[in-house]
């Protein structure tokens, strides 16, 4: 019983994150972007979609665990990154990429 608990516990969580993290486009949208520091001084970023929170991002993406962005600077590079994607193709989730991260000198 507690394993169904926990699995369907889990189920709700990712669904209600996937939901609430991203909406959908619309292919007319002016998409921009703001930057801000986490509690742990880490920095992450919103997208927004004609001034509505659109993607809420407070670490680094394509890595795993819970690291923000070292700096604002980084923070912006890839927000940047995220709505070059979005205007590129409205209807398909910004993925961003280990070798973009890399590419870029997110990471080393």
């Amino acid at each position: 019983m507690l394993i169904k608990t926990i699995c369907l516990y889990l189920c709700f969580l990712f669904y209600s994150i996937g939901h609430s993290q991203v909406k959908s486009a619309n292919h007319s949208s002016d998409f921009s972007f703001t930057c801000f520091q986490n509690e742990n001084k880490t920095w992450g970023y919103d997208v927004l979609s004609s001034g509505k929170l659109f993607i809420h991002q407070t670490t680094i993406p394509a890595i795993p665990g819970q690291k923000g962005f070292t700096d604002k600077q980084s923070a912006s590079k890839i927000a940047e990154l995220a709505i070059k994607k979005l205007k590129a193709k409205p209807n398909e989730f910004p993925t961003i990429t280990i070798e973009e991260l890399k590419k870029l000198k997110i990471i080393i």
